[in-house]
């Protein structure tokens, strides 16, 4: 049984790659910005909760989907379980949750950029470069995508290494000590966010028809590698960059070495460790910062292309599809440059909430009614997971939204 579950070929590989290097884009960077405020334990204790439910929820898409014969996207595919009220709701939240990731990482490329610079190339120039390349692959959609994926997530998980070795020198354990359990659902938000690449998992079950079976093991280990991936980095990061204080004089960019700095500066958390490790480590955290952001970027723009045109049933054209996914977040970004925690935090909460959190476990039930087919697996829990899935997305959701107002 273990080796059925640890037994990869090509194709599953690919398909966990890309599910994998969607979800771990600017929310690996995001995460110890706003975690560090809570700690590492009940930081830690909040990103496995929302790492599980994020994989019940993958399956409960994968399952849905396998349950009809047609390839239906998300929004069609919520149309059909929902009706109209779950197409306009889907659509909905991936727009929220698309276009903040959208913008988020515009926002921190454009932010390296200016980093790897030192200052010379302007964050708008740098967002703009960013686009352009990305733009470019998404045109040429999920295949380019994955043959992308293949190659940037082992070199994204190179940098991720080389990290790790390089800060493993600068580790100060009583940073650890720091604890609020208070905080712990103020950083639902962001880790919805980080766990979110579920978009994606249509475009691939539609390119595997053949091998379904091989789905169920492509969104678990899709999602359960970037928990492990999340958890050993915000351990790192929490031994070696201190949450900090704002002081009383100006932040410069240039020069932040603390959590609540880049927080209050909109920075990735790559940007203070290098700034204390410094050294080789410097150009690590710009790569690997860079990396982690396009392959995301990658992702979800070739997800929302497809909603366009599967919403659509093909009349949009792919190059009108391609404009507007990624026309209006390279605006919003140039007009705001530092949106990058903002943009991630409100995309996360409203629209991962509702299109990765609640929508798929009202889905999952109602297609085991009148799916039209015997699916290649059934997602574990019976009834009962969706359930819970539903109630813990939902308190999180309204816990989030009325902390806005108190």
């Amino acid at each position: 049984m273990l080796n059925k579950f640890l037994k990869f070929d090509i194709e599953t590989t690919k398909g966990v790659y890309t599910i994998a290097a969607t979800i771990v884009g600017a929310g690996i960077l995001a995460m110890p910005v706003y975690l560090g405020e809570v700690g590492f334990l009940p930081g830690a204790i909040m990103m496995i909760l929302v790492g599980i439910a994020a994989i019940f929820s993958a399956l409960f898409i994968a399952e849905a989907f396998l349950r009809f014969k047609e390839n239906l996207h998300l929004p069609r595919l919520a149309k059909k379980l929902l009706g109209r009220p779950g197409l306009y709701l889907m659509f909905l939240g991936i727009l929220i949750y698309i276009y903040g990731a959208l913008i988020g990482y515009l926002s921190a490329g454009g932010q390296v950029i200016y980093e790897m610079s030192q200052g010379v190339l302007p964050i708008q120039v740098g967002i703009f470069l960013y686009f352009i390349l990305g733009a470019f692959i998404i045109h040429f959609g999920i295949k380019a995508i994955e043959s992308a994926s293949s190659i940037l997530f082992p070199l994204m998980m190179a940098l991720f290494a080389g990290l790790i070795v390089f800060t493993c020198s600068h580790l100060d354990f009583q940073l650890l000590e720091h604890a609020n359990y208070a905080l712990m659902p103020m950083s639902f938000g962001i880790l919805i966010f980080a766990f979110t690449g579920h978009t994606i998992i249509p475009s691939l079950g539609a390119t595997i028809r053949k091998s379904a079976l091989k789905l169920k093991k492509i969104c678990l280990w899709g999602v359960l590698l970037p928990l492990i991936l999340y958890l050993v980095w915000f351990f790192v990061l929490s031994v070696s960059v201190p949450y900090g204080s704002l002081g009383s004089g100006a932040l410069d960019p240039l020069l932040s070495k603390t959590l609540v700095e880049a927080k209050a500066l909109g920075q990735p958390a790559t940007i203070p460790l290098a700034h204390i490790v410094g050294g080789p480590i410097l150009i690590l955290a710009i790569f690997f910062a860079l990396f982690s952001t396009f392959t995301s970027f990658l992702g979800f723009g070739v997800s929302l292309k497809d909603s366009y045109v599967d919403v659509s049933k093909g009349k949009l054209k792919q190059i009108f599809a391609l404009i507007l996914t990624v026309v209006p977040p390279l605006v919003f970004a140039l007009w705001n440059p530092l949106s990058f925690l903002q943009a991630l935090e409100l995309a996360g909460l409203y629209g991962g909430g509702i299109f990765m959190g609640i929508l798929p476990a009202l889905m999952v039930l109602k297609s085991r009614k009148i799916g039209e087919r015997i699916p290649e697996f059934v997602a574990p829990g019976g009834n009962i997971a969706p359930i819970i899935v539903l109630l813990f997305f939902s308190f999180g959701l309204a816990y989030k939204t009325i902390s806005f107002f108190v």
